[in-house]
């Protein structure tokens, strides 16, 4: 009740400030301030039932947790591009394969920049080396 108190005393607005319930669910509440012409009236108390977003938005954390462990630590070099063709993420192993740090790669067009046309050259050239390797180690088609 104090905090209600200090409220209404000092005219603060307060939006979506959480309140734990004992039950363990959770509200949101707001108190926007009224005002009848130009006189202060009140506060409007409004209180949304927010458990079940809570929830939501706690497992989308985890599930991300999960996905970005996973994918940071994968032998697999991973680049994600979106539909302009600009790459948006580069995991570890991406930037062991294609020889650049995510962030020479990030916020650049997916394909092969003129200005390093050698070093991806040289690129395909060690990756013909390492299959034709494995064919005559025995590991390949």
């Amino acid at each position: 009740m104090q905090r209600h108190n200090k409220i209404i005393q000092v005219k603060q607005v307060v939006m979506s400030e959480e309140l734990q319930m004992a039950s363990g669910r959770t509200l949101e509440q707001d108190y926007p301030l009224i005002f009848v012409d130009v006189n202060y009236s009140g506060h409007l108390w409004m209180y949304r039932e927010i458990s079940d977003r809570k929830q939501t938005e706690s497992a989308l954390r985890e599930s991300q947790a999960r996905w970005y462990k996973l994918i940071n630590n994968t032998a697999d070099g991973i680049l994600v591009v979106n539909r302009e063709g600009i790459i948006r993420f580069v995991n570890p192993a991406a930037e062991i394969l294609f020889g650049f740090l995510a962030k020479e790669l990030l916020g650049e067009s997916f394909g092969i920049p003129l200005e390093t046309i050698d070093r991806w050259r040289d690129f395909h050239h060690a990756i013909r080396l390492r299959l034709d390797h494995f064919r005559h180690a025995g590991r390949g088609n």
